[in-house]
This record gives structure tokens, sequence and C-alpha cells, in this order.
């Protein structure tokens, strides 16, 4: 599996021109092996797993199965599909923290901190749920509704204060971001 695995990322891996422009493809590849009369659907699921892992080292690069990993996934899908329905109900809210200078401690603005707040009042730990956001991609969501949050506090502050807000790399690399931060603060007055 592995040498085909090789083969294929290496054809793939040729440099080709589209459009007059050079490309350079890259393919991960995810391995799972089985016996006779194993589950295909099974399989599949860590074949998707591994590619999963594969992926999280970089472009170009295959990784096999792990029953650690496939414990792993069966523990992370009930938090992923629990954290897209609080986005969607708005569970996930901006707490703000003073900043301060020093000496003198006078007030310059706030970091607008993500913070998970479910429908019992019980505050999720951002270490209970940040990780498992951005391994799916929902960071994304996350950090777009924090930095909405934000432009609306911003808007209600006084100058000169700030607000300051976290993104992750996924959130910054996505494409439109500067355009979806734009928007949110020109519909907010901001």
């Amino acid at each position: 599996a592995a040498v085909v695995s090789q083969a294929i990322r290496r054809q793939v891996g040729q440099p080709m021109t589209v459009d007059g422009f050079r490309v350079d493809p890259a393919v991960s590849v995810g391995i799972a092996t089985g016996a006779l009369g194993d589950d295909p659907e099974g399989l599949l699921r860590d074949a998707v797993i591994a590619l999963h892992e594969a992926k999280s080292h970089g472009r170009d690069g295959e990784a096999f199965a792990d029953p650690r990993l496939a414990a792993e996934a069966g523990r992370r899908l009930p938090l992923t599909r629990a954290i897209r329905d609080g986005l969607a109900r708005g569970e996930f809210v901006a707490w703000f923290q003073p900043i301060v200078t020093l000496p003198g401690g006078v007030l310059s603005g706030y970091e607008a901190l993500a913070r998970w707040v479910g429908p019992d009042g019980a505050v999720a730990a951002p270490a209970d749920f940040l990780p498992v956001a951005e391994a799916t991609g929902l960071v994304v969501d996350l950090d777009l509704s924090v930095i909405g949050q934000a432009a609306q506090a911003l808007s209600r502050l006084p100058s000169p204060l700030t607000v300051a807000v976290n993104a992750s790399a996924a959130t910054l690399a996505h494409p439109d971001y500067p355009a979806r931060v734009l928007d949110c603060l020109t519909s907010r007055g901001v």
C-alpha cells in the first residue's frame, strides 16, 4: 500500500501548466488495510481518519490508519456535532478582558475571548473545544462570530479604546477573511 501510495503521489506531483500558470499538485493519502471479511465502511472510515492525519502533517504525505486515531475520532465526533449546534444557537460568546497600560493601570481597550456558554449556563474551557474546532475547520465560523461581537462592542466604546481579537491560522488563511472582517466592521459603523 505504501509503495502504491508513493507511486501515485510521484505521478500526481508532476508540475503542470493550467491557463499559463505553473501548478505543483500534491496528494495526501490515508491508508487502511484489512483482512477478508472486514467491514468495508469501517475500512473507509479508517482510511479517512488516516487521510486527515496525513494532511495534518502538511502537503504530500501519507499515513496509515491507527486504532488510537479511530478511537479519538469516535470521541471527537459528538463534540464536533455539539460545536456545530452551539454555533447555530449562538452559544459562543465574546468575553471581554480589560487591557491596561502600566504603570498607572489606565484602561486602553479589551481583548475579546471566545467562550462557550451551554444551554444550561455552564461555561466550557477553551481547551475543551478549541482543538476540535480547529481540527474540524469550525474554528473559522467561531472566530468570525467573535469578531462580529467584538465589532459590535467596539462600535459602542469611546475612542481611543480598542478591541483585540485572536484568530486562528485557519481563519487568517481563509480567502475571504479580509472582506468579511471589513464587512463586519462597516455594517456596525466601525
